[in-house]
């Protein structure tokens, strides 16, 4: 940035981003020096006043809007690595300048913050909410507005799903504690009118003796079905009451009620149309049915290890709405294939929609936190040689690579580039790049001289750094570019 622009609006502050990052290497000469550049030279920037507090000078009166000069002290205590202040900070100026352009700012950063350095994630979502509900119609708001929604449906569907847990196990203790507290009931022991008394036989015998006696009513009277469930009153206790697994013996497999899926309503019946109408993309897959599970399971897994996307079942290639014959079959085996055809699990939302009177099935599947998925090999690490993972690109799921499944696993791991210095093998890389728009394994380890592993190696830590984008073509080959 500062080389190739260096009238840029933001060369203070990446001045002062690249003294802090030196700091933290514990070159303090070199950090200082850099502050003092951004401090002799910025004044006119709140910036400066980090640079000041970095060298222990005397801050500089800025001509700054309170929320811009509260905020920039939220990023000092945030780059000193006092996350809990930071967010405290970051809240106050919402709290205190609401209708200020900072305002939806601080609670982006403040959310950010309890996510990504403090592992808060409920905290971080009640402020993303905050974000959105308070300015529906920021920038700041359309980066976190589809991860809000998913969050909230996923917490809507835990929620219900515990409740009719408890619903269950509630309903259970009644039908037991029903089934302890009433006392059986000997039906030889009940007390006949006197007008029966001479009747041979009692109530078990065929109720054809019974026929024509006065005081004895007819076998398919509502009377005498009354007297029968007086005499066994939990007759229909499968019925009427859910089976508890601790106190009644499990019913057969056939007595069990069907599973009702999880369904949540997360797309429009207009926008399924308009998603139908684009066509087959990135993010979006047509399914005429259910195939191989395998299948579907690519599909799902280059979703999920790419950006998310939209599965949808009832619809051909031509974008033609068929529909399906049975929706909740499909559901039943979209739910086995995510069970026992990929690997770690995903998360997935299911809605069933009418389209002219055909069902469809749509399945989201967001993008993961824990990538990369593979196909299920039950191994217990992924191994390089022979998972099977995929990622999207453009209307095709195709198998990723070594480098791709490499910075896959690295984003999605908990310990940070810790260390990472610019060497010659890099400056090769920058060097080229100069002259050409693109590079990939094979010309670097041409050019360099090195092995191609070595050379995957070193664009993959590149890509972490945030120094190269990677790529893929539709035939699958990568390759790199400068970020």
């Amino acid at each position: 940035m500062l080389k190739d622009y260096p009238q840029s609006k933001y060369t203070g502050q990446a001045l002062f981003s690249l003294g802090n990052y030196y700091f933290d290497k514990n070159e303090k000469a070199t950090a200082d020096s850099i502050f003092q550049v951004v401090y002799e030279n910025y004044k006119n920037e709140s910036v400066v006043n980090l640079a000041a507090d970095k060298l222990g000078k005397p801050k500089v009166v800025l001509n700054t809007a309170p929320a811009d000069v509260l905020f920039e002290e939220a990023e000092g205590i945030y780059f000193d690595k006092q996350y809990g202040e930071a967010v405290k900070k970051y809240w106050s100026v919402y709290k205190l300048y609401p209708e200020t352009f900072t305002a939806p700012k601080s609670l982006l950063a403040a959310g950010f913050t309890l996510e990504n350095d403090l592992n808060l994630v409920d905290s971080a979502f009640a402020v993303y909410d905050t974000l959105v509900t308070r300015y529906p119609q920021t920038r700041f708001t359309n980066k976190i507005l589809p991860k809000v929604n998913f969050y909230k449906e996923e917490k809507a569907r835990i929620k219900k799903a515990i409740d009719d847990s408890l619903k269950v196990i509630q309903d259970s203790l009644k039908a037991d504690s029903i089934a302890r507290n009433t006392p059986k009931i000997d039906s030889t022991s009940i007390k006949l009118p006197d007008s029966l008394k001479n009747i041979p036989g009692n109530l078990n015998q065929k109720t054809d003796s019974l026929k024509n006696i006065p005081g004895v009513p007819d076998q398919n009277s509502d009377s005498l079905k009354k007297l029968q469930e007086s005499v066994d009153p939990f007759s229909d206790t499968k019925q009427n009451f859910p089976i508890p697994s601790d106190t009644i013996n499990r019913p057969k497999k056939e007595e069990l009620k069907e599973e009702i899926p999880p369904l949540t309503n997360f797309i429009k019946r207009r926008d399924l149309l308009d998603l139908i109408e684009e066509g087959e993309s990135s993010t979006t897959e047509f399914k005429l049915k259910f195939t191989e599970p395998e299948k579907i399971a690519k599909v799902m897994i280059s979703f999920a290890n790419t950006k998310g996307g939209y599965l949808i079942f009832g619809v051909n290639d031509d974008k033609k709405v068929v529909g399906l014959e049975s929706e909740k079959t499909e559901y039943e085996f979209i739910k086995e294939t995510t069970n026992f055809y990929i690997t770690p699990e995903i998360d997935f939302l299911v809605q069933f929609i009418n389209i002219d009177q055909k069902e469809l099935v749509v399945v989201f599947i967001p993008e993961s936190f824990n990538k990369p998925h593979r196909i299920q090999d039950y191994k217990e690490d992924l191994d390089l040689n022979t998972a099977q993972v995929y990622i999207r690109v453009n209307d095709k799921s195709l198998p990723a690579s070594k480098q791709m499944i490499r910075i896959m696993r690295a984003q999605s791991s908990s310990s940070p580039l810790v260390k990472y210095a610019i060497g010659d093998l890099e400056k090769k890389v920058f060097f080229y790049l100069e002259s050409h728009e693109t590079i990939d394994v094979n010309t670097l380890a041409k050019t360099a001289n090195i092995s191609g592993r070595r050379a995957s190696r070193t664009l993959v830590t590149m890509v972490r750094a945030g120094s190269l984008y990677i790529h893929t073509k539709d035939n699958g080959e990568e390759f790199f570019t400068v970020a």
